[in-house]
């Protein structure tokens, strides 16, 4: 079990995730985020600080094919990585098998309005994110067992889920303990953030140590 953070947008910010062992890291190109980040920016983090053990994730929403193609193909291109520590994020996308055709990894957001039942059929898809404020929904309404159980026989060997959490959240063991997740993703927002773009170091560092500890988790 991994921890993985998104938002990922400047140098300092890379190098202290890295420094408290995060190896996981998503940066969002979606135009329109507060997290935006050239890739420009990307590239420099990635040729100065990444090593061979880090996986990065693209962050993207509703955006032209030809836009990921670019973007990703000359991120690649620079820095020279292969599937084994590059993936796509959709976070807005209805159709997976456009998520597909890239040939590239993927994790999809899971959405209620796209049949998840067939996940195991979409090539290259391998993670499915759920949001941990849903689960709580569903096990209040008891039907979080049940919809568990249904996704873990849908899903194939090399798939997995990835559980978005927030700052804020309570975490509670009637959720946690029924969900086999593989990586455990926070965003950076205001909460952790003095101001816009000045992130507060410590307050991450003693929110992901918390929730390690509660999680038993691998950095």
């Amino acid at each position: 079990m991994k921890v993985k953070l998104r938002g990922v947008y400047d140098l300092e910010l890379f190098r202290y995730l890295k420094k408290i062992g995060v190896k996981h890291f998503a940066f969002d190109l979606r135009p329109t985020s507060f997290n935006f980040t050239p890739v420009r920016k990307i590239v420099e983090m990635l040729e100065s600080a990444g090593g061979p053990e880090d996986r990065y994730y693209f962050m993207f929403g509703t955006d032209k094919d030809f836009v990921i193609e670019q973007l990703v193909g000359y991120i690649r291109k620079k820095v020279s990585l292969g599937h084994e520590n590059c993936f796509l994020e959709f976070t807005d996308a209805r159709d997976l098998a456009a998520c597909a055709k890239f040939g590239i990894p993927f994790v999809w957001r899971y959405m209620e309005t796209v049949d998840y039942r067939k996940l195991s059929s979409v090539e290259h898809l391998c993670g499915i994110s759920l949001s941990y404020q849903y689960l709580e929904e569903l096990r209040d309404s008891n039907q979080l067992y049940p919809f568990i159980l249904e996704f873990n026989q849908l899903m194939r060997d090399d798939q997995w889920i990835d559980l978005t959490l927030d700052w804020s959240d309570h975490l509670s063991e009637s959720v946690i303990d029924f969900l086999p997740a593989k990586t455990y993703s926070y965003e950076i927002n205001p909460k952790v953030e003095d101001s816009y773009r000045h992130i507060n170091m410590g307050l991450v560092s003693s929110h992901l140590e918390h929730a390690k500890r509660i999680l038993n988790l691998e950095p």
